[in-house]
């Protein structure tokens, strides 16, 4: 029997049985680590469920090479375009860090900056930021978000900023960039702790407040609604409750929101993720069922920070009993997470790379560029021998590892300035030629060849033949290969075609030839 059969009967009986799947949808991880002082970033490569393998954690941003200072990066957030925000609680800045030529790092020249410095007299609304932790960045209008805890230093405050760049010039240092949306009464700031921020879609602020407020408030979540349009949420009826969990002593931490509206927050007292929404729009999340404890850790547990990616996937970074990330889905959708639907993604004990205080984690896309088609997936042209990936993975057609050929490009498609770099991984080591054309093949569903399924065609150009290592190859290869656009004749406004077509050598599988095929990548060059 060949693999890929004997790996469809395995998803049958699993099926059968009733065993979840705990495949989730990989976004990049960007971790804050404050006692190494780096960003790092965390991808399943190998796509064997972990985040623990050689390679898998790299450091995203290292101060040693990307020519900034970073002491205490504790809060982190991600825009669409690929910046990664950076709260710096030692430097008392917020950093603004994007991958622009597509290595998957931010250390080289023009890539990291300053997005806010919050030290005195650096910027000119005169704000002094003395412990930035959480932020986050609204995507509706660019705004990253601060929620700043004084402790006790004269002259700062506990507050929440609003910082926009207004004159695009790349940073929230002019007049008028950086707004006090709340401020805590006058005499009580000591006794306020703003950890982390969030504005929601119909325009209120939330953030929770880690300490026992004046009030007599324990601390949890408080709402902050601008009702006048005044630009803050200073005046009366502006600031109010919007969830306490409603036990004692409850050390809350952070805050996201997934895609349905609810919200999960990190209790370092309890050692759970309370989960929590407005059901009945009464302006708090306090009435029955509509908050809960949706994850607990059943130990003494210090997690820091949570983020919820794209499919609903909870991920949150545990600081004790050990260093490590868990992802979380409520596969059956009670409410609870159970067994089986939580995973250790990384733990430092055993990974490759050792990551110290992760303090602050975000998701993020993977900087890629193109339009991938053909898909081995069976929507279009079926695989040759029923060996069709999974949908969703835009892959190409399983070859002997069980896993479709992937193929992504990262760069800038700029002639002249060319920086793309095709990528090719989930292959057999071994022999594979990178080609361009100029058509796609079939309208795009490709024609069966070999194991797989080709794709582009027309006029069709050799960049290399390249080995791949580890399951994973490169074009151009730094030092030996002309640039994409080189090899391959691009002029600006050719739309160009590519694919990976790779020796995959194993006797039983599939047909009796011994090739296979990555998906298909469109890039339209500049």
């Amino acid at each position: 029997m060949n693999r890929s059969r004997a790996l469809s009967r395995l998803s049958c009986v699993f099926a059968f049985l009733g065993v979840p799947s705990l495949v989730h949808a990989q976004q990049a991880v960007f971790v804050g680590d404050s006692t190494n002082d780096k960003i790092w970033r965390l991808e399943d490569t190998n796509h064997d469920g972990d985040l623990n393998d050689v390679g898998e954690t790299t450091a995203f941003f290292d101060p040693a090479l990307g020519g900034f200072a970073l002491q205490l990066g504790v809060g982190v957030s991600t825009a669409p375009d690929g910046t990664v925000y950076v709260s710096d609680t030692g430097e008392d800045v917020v950093y603004a860090f994007r991958d622009l030529n597509g290595d998957l790092d931010a250390n080289d020249v023009g890539e990291a900056r300053i997005h806010f410095d919050g030290r005195a007299g650096a910027n000119a609304d005169g704000v002094l930021m003395n412990s930035a932790n959480s932020i986050y960045f609204d995507s509706s209008d660019g705004s990253v978000w601060v929620a700043n805890a004084a402790s006790g230093v004269v002259g700062s405050v506990d507050e929440i900023y609003r910082l926009r760049d207004l004159n695009a010039d790349g940073d929230c240092n002019d007049l008028g960039e950086a707004a006090r949306y709340w401020t805590a009464p006058a005499g009580l700031g000591s006794d306020y702790v703003p950890v982390a921020v969030i504005r929601d879609p119909s325009g209120t602020v939330l953030f929770v407040d880690d300490h026992t407020t004046p009030t007599g408030t324990a601390g949890g979540v408080f709402a902050l609604t601008d009702l006048n349009a005044d630009g803050d949420a200073q005046d009366a009826g502006e600031y109010t409750p919007y969830f306490v969990p409603p036990v004692a002593a409850a050390q809350t931490w952070s805050i996201d929101r997934d895609a349905a509206g609810w919200y999960y927050m990190n209790d370092q007292t309890q050692d759970v993720i309370w989960r929590f929404k407005d059901l009945n729009a009464d302006g708090d999340a306090q009435d029955t069922g509509e908050f809960s404890i949706w994850y607990s850790a059943g130990v003494a547990s210090i997690q820091w920070d949570v983020a919820v990616a794209d499919d609903g996937t909870v991920y949150t970074c545990e600081q004790s009993p050990v260093k490590r990330v868990w992802s979380m889905k409520d596969l059956d959708a009670n409410g609870v997470i159970g067994a089986g639907e939580l995973t250790e993604s990384y733990n430092a004990t055993i990974s490759a790379t050792v990551i110290g205080n992760l303090r602050g984690i975000a998701l993020g896309s993977d900087p890629f560029v193109g339009t991938t088609y053909c898909f081995g997936d069976g929507a279009g042209t079926a695989c040759p021998c029923a060996n069709n990936s999974a949908v969703g993975d835009k892959v190409g057609c399983l070859s002997s590892l069980g896993t479709g050929g992937k193929l992504r490009a990262i760069g800038a498609a700029t002639v002249g300035s060319d920086t793309i770099k095709l990528q090719g991984s989930q292959v057999p080591n071994g022999p594979g030629l990178y080609f361009q054309g100029t058509v796609q093949l079939n309208a795009g569903n490709g024609v069966v060849f070999g194991d797989g399924l080709r794709c582009a065609g027309g006029s069709i150009i050799r960049l290399a033949v390249i080995s791949g290592v580890a399951n994973a190859s490169q074009y151009p290869r730094i030092g030996i290969d002309q640039p994409v656009s080189v090899q391959g004749f691009c002029a600006p406004g050719d739309v160009r075609h590519y694919q990976l077509w790779y020796r995959d050598s194993d006797p039983v599988f599939c047909s009796a030839a011994v090739f296979n095929l990555t998906n298909a990548l469109t890039l339209t060059w500049n």
